[in-house]
């Protein structure tokens, strides 16, 4: 079982409401639900009774709860120990980055950065933004670099670094390909090749077209893929229009395709997070003072 789920129990205790546990653990409130219904699936029992009207614990609920809670503390000791030995350990840099380091220079960030401080060692992985703030969460790294800072929690200090939009990317000869701008109604009836689902790009495009009042259905979508290269292939051949943000259509397709921006725009900040109530080491400070300076962030 999840050690994590059982934090989230003892929240959902408190509270007695999914949309304040979820809130206060910074996840969504489907996200609870599941790993709530992992947990009672595990351990072969129901812990709550759900009505309309309120949430109560059953009686293996309640018997669970002390055991759930005393786990829960055993781990924020853990973690706060763990933490405690990453503030001496000054000479590794934990680094989670959005996938997208070639298109937006991060790659020569960390190039030039280890060209001045060879002595200091990284530590790099990438993964989709939103999986991001978990890392950061659970301290498997003490600074993520993500997009969509409205989706990061108030408990962390964010620095925008790089601004991007999000742009549409079709054939040349698409009928729409010298347009000077598009909106998102000229685009409902068009086929689309996205990104694999829940994903950041997938999930910001189809909540982009639900605000507009219509969203994406399978008649719309062709396919979904975790490659760029694969849905730049399909969309140079016609067989479909994609979203993406302008840095990498640029990056990736070059004059291949078309790339124009959607109107209105719809910018994003690409920005460098890290935990307020996290005890930074010197090495930590000292990279994001040079990720500012890289980027020219005034300070």
């Amino acid at each position: 079982m999840n050690i994590n789920y059982f934090h989230e129990f003892v929240t959902l205790c408190e509270t007695m409401n999914y949309t304040e546990a979820a809130e206060r653990l910074f996840i969504s409130q489907a996200s609870l639900s599941k790993h709530i219904q992992y947990m009672e699936k595990e351990l072969d029992e129901a812990l709550f009774i759900r009505s309309t009207r309120k949430l109560e614990l059953t009686e293996y609920g309640k018997l669970f709860l002390p055991d759930a809670i005393a786990i829960a503390e055993h781990q924020k000791s853990y973690l706060e120990k763990l933490q405690q030995q990453k503030a001496v350990d000054s000479a590794l840099l934990k680094i989670g980055s959005t996938p997208a380091l070639s298109q937006y220079g991060l790659t020569e960030l960390f190039s030039e950065f280890s060209s001045h401080y060879p002595e200091i060692r990284f530590s790099l992985f990438s993964a989709d933004d939103e999986l991001l703030l978990s890392a950061l969460t659970e301290q498997r790294c003490s600074i993520i670099i993500a997009r969509v800072p409205a989706l990061l929690p108030g408990h962390c200090t964010t620095i925008p670094i790089i601004t991007d939009e999000m742009c549409v990317a079709l054939s040349q000869n698409h009928r729409l390909a010298q347009q000077s701008k598009l909106t998102l109604d000229q685009l409902q009836n068009e086929k689309f090749i996205l990104f694999k689902a829940d994903t950041f790009v997938s999930n910001f495009i189809e909540t982009l077209f639900n605000k507009e009042g219509f969203s994406l259905s399978s008649e719309n979508i062709v396919g979904r893929f975790l490659s760029f290269y694969t849905i730049l292939d399909f969309v140079k051949k016609g067989l479909g229009i994609t979203v993406v943000s302008r840095q990498t259509a640029h990056f990736f397709a070059g004059d291949s395709v078309a790339v124009i921006p959607l109107s209105p725009c719809v910018p994003f900040d690409l920005c460098l997070a890290y935990s307020k109530n996290q005890l930074l080491s010197k090495t930590e400070r000292l990279f994001i003072r040079y990720a500012k300076n890289h980027f020219l962030i005034e300070t």
